[in-house]
C-alpha cells in the first residue's frame, strides 16, 4: 500500500496516472505531474478497499487515503497472467468488501483463489495465457469488425469521394525504406519517466507506460506486430521508445502529420484484417503489402490531396465538436 497521501487538487496536472478506490478509469482519479514520491512501476495490479482489481498499463502513482493495495509479482508475469489472476480476485472481493469491512492489505494476503493447475501442482501459466489470448482474440475480433467498419467508410471516403481522382495500387516498399523494430525488451526493472515507450497494443495508440529512459524516434508511423493489437498502425509526432513487438517505419517521403494520419488509416484497414495472435507481422511481410492511394498525373501518390483532405476533414471534425460541446 502506498504511504504517500497526494492530493489531487493540491498538485499539477501532468500525463501521471493518480491511482485511488473507484470501480472505472482503472482506479485513476487525475493525472498529475512528476511527485516526490513513490512512483509505481507499470505492470502491477491494483486492488482497492473495496476489493475492485486492476492491471495498470502505465507507471502510477498511488494516494493512501483509497487505501489501494498494491500486489507485487514474485516472479515475471504476463499481461495476460496478471489480467486473469485480477479477474479471480476480484470475482472473491467484490461481494465482500464495501465501507463497512474493507479490503486491507492483511485481509487480501489471507484470501485463497481457484487457478488452473498443471500436473506438478503449480499455476498452469501456459493454460492460463492460452486461455486469455482466446478471449483477447475474440475480443479483438468484434472490435476489429467494428473498427473496420468505420475504417472502410474512411478507407472509401479518402480513396473514392475525390471527384474521379485516380487511384493506385502501391507496395509499401515503394513508399517506405524498411520497417525497424524496436529495441526494447522487458520494461519491469526501468522506473517511471515520461518517454512514451510503444508496444503491440490497440489502447492509448500503442503506448505501454512511460518510462525514464532515452527517446529514439520521432514523428514515424508505427504498427503493433504480435499479440491482441497485431495490425494496428498509429501516428506518433512526439519523440518516443519502442519494443521488439513494435515496428517503425521509415518513410521516403516526407511525413506530415495529416499525411501520416491518411496512411494510417488506409495501412491499418488492411492489416487488422490480416495478422492476429497466430499470425504475427514482421518487417519483412509488411513490406508487400499493397494498398490503393490516390495518385498524381505522374503516377505518382498525390501527397497534396492527401494533406487537404485530412486538413479539410480535421476542420470539419472540430467544428462538430464545438456545436456537440455547445448543445451539451
Amino acid at each position: 500500500m502506498s504511504k504517500d497521501d497526494i492530493q489531487p487538487k493540491l498538485v499539477n496536472e501532468g500525463s501521471f496516472p493518480l491511482v485511488s478506490s473507484g470501480k472505472e478509469n482503472n482506479g485513476i482519479c487525475a493525472y498529475i505531474e512528476k511527485q516526490d514520491a513513490k512512483l509505481w512501476n507499470a505492470g502491477l495490479l491494483t486492488v482497492d478497499m473495496f476489493g475492485k482489481a486492476f492491471y495498470q498499463e502505465k507507471p502510477f502513482y498511488c494516494v493512501s487515503h483509497g487505501r489501494v493495495n498494491i500486489l507485487i509479482p514474485k516472479k515475471d508475469m504476463s499481461e495476460m497472467s496478471l489480467r486473469f489472476i485480477g479477474a479471480v480476485i476480484e470475482k472473491t472481493t467484490i461481494e465482500k468488501y464495501g465501507f463497512q469491512e474493507m479490503c486491507t492489505g492483511t485481509k487480501l494476503a489471507e484470501e485463497f483463489v481457484f487457478l488452473p493447475s498443471g500436473d506438478n501442482g503449480q499455476p498452469d501459466w501456459d493454460g492460463i495465457e492460452k486461455f486469455m489470448c482466446s478471449i483477447a482474440d475474440s475480443s479483438r475480433d468484434t472490435l476489429s469488425r467494428i473498427a473496420l467498419s468505420e475504417l472502410q467508410d474512411i478507407y472509401k471516403k479518402v480513396t473514392f469521394a475525390s471527384g474521379g481522382r485516380r487511384r493506385k495500387r502501391f507496395c509499401l516498399s515503394q513508399l517506405f525504406n524498411n520497417v525497424e523494430t524496436g529495441k526494447l525488451q522487458t520494461m519491469i526493472a526501468i522506473p517511471g519517466g515520461k518517454t512514451p515507450v510503444l508496444s503491440s497494443s490497440m489502447m492509448n495508440n500503442g503506448v505501454m507506460g512511460y518510462y525514464d529512459i532515452p527517446a529514439v524516434y520521432e514523428n514515424k508511423i508505427t504498427i503493433a506486430y504480435r499479440g491482441a493489437g497485431a495490425g494496428f498502425v498509429s501516428y506518433h509526432p512526439e519523440k518516443f521508445n519502442a519494443t521488439l513487438n513494435c515496428g517503425i517505419l521509415n518513410e521516403k517521403f516526407k511525413l506530415t502529420p495529416n499525411i501520416a494520419l491518411y496512411l494510417c488509416a488506409i495501412i491499418r484497414a488492411v492489416c487488422l484484417k490480416k495478422y492476429n495472435y497466430k499470425e504475427i507481422i514482421t518487417p519483412s511481410r509488411l513490406l508487400t503489402e499493397f494498398i490503393f492511394l490516390p495518385s498524381d498525373s505522374s503516377g505518382n501518390p498525390d501527397w497534396d490531396y492527401m494533406e487537404n483532405y485530412i486538413k479539410e476533414l480535421t476542420t470539419k471534425t472540430s467544428k462538430s465538436i464545438d456545436l456537440l460541446s455547445k448543445v451539451s
